[in-house]
């Protein structure tokens, strides 16, 4: 039945049924993730371990707190050039949207202005390359930094139509926890599933299909 629906709810669907599975785990992994925020230097990797957990449940291999710790402790180096683009290039980003958005709106920030709802959409593709770079990261951490940002920023722009779907529903998300209604520590962590759902989905020839490994001689690195 799910293969009928929409490549996106179906994704949103088995990410929902995959984090209620492993609620438990997401759970506690999502709050050591925003403890580990903290101090700064450890947010590359804990980011990294999140979403290694979120992409053990979408492969239904079984996940636990240990799991997320092994990850921490593994991605402590690798993921230090994807934490600084996500760091410098969301503050570039950012500043620059903000800085033209109010350039064009004559200083006034205008929530009927067809330039402020650009600008947060621009934001919203970066936020989604983001995802995915850190969803590929964790599924392929062979691919090496300069693969995992090519392979990101295809999905990014290829499959938009899904992306702006799964981005409302992510941004739903959000607004349930600060109402609250959805408990903040949970809501990153279904993020994370999302993506590894999503590559799943988008990319199986780039991370394997959901129920085996492509073996290594049919797997690629990057899409040309």
């Amino acid at each position: 039945m799910l293969e009928r629906l929409p490549t996106p709810i179906r994704t949103i669907t088995r990410t929902l049924a995959d984090w209620w599975s492993e609620v438990y785990v997401l759970s506690l992994a999502n709050f050591f993730w925003l403890l580990l925020l903290i101090p700064i230097v450890t947010a590359p990797a804990a980011t990294a371990a999140l979403f290694t957990v979120g992409w053990q449940t979408a492969r239904h291999e079984g996940s636990s707190v240990r799991e997320f710790f092994a990850a921490f402790r593994a991605a402590l180096l690798p993921s230090i050039p994807l934490g600084l683009l996500a760091l410098l290039g969301t503050a570039f980003v950012g500043f620059d949207l903000y800085y033209y958005m109010m350039t064009l709106n004559g200083g006034v920030l205008r929530l009927d202005s067809l330039v402020t709802w650009t600008a947060v959409y621009l934001f919203v593709i970066w936020l989604q390359c983001l995802g995915f770079c850190w969803a590929h990261f964790a599924a392929r951490p062979d691919v090496g930094f300069g693969g995992t940002l090519k392979n990101a920023a295809i999905l990014t722009f290829r499959y938009s139509g899904h992306n702006l779907i799964t981005s409302l529903f992510v941004l739903l998300l959000l607004g349930l926890s600060i109402v609250p209604i959805l408990p903040i520590f949970v809501t990153f962590a279904i993020s994370a599933v999302l993506m590894a759902e999503s590559l799943l989905e988008l990319a199986p020839e780039l991370v394997g299909h959901r129920a085996d490994w492509v073996t290594p001689e049919e797997r690629i690195d990057t899409w040309k």
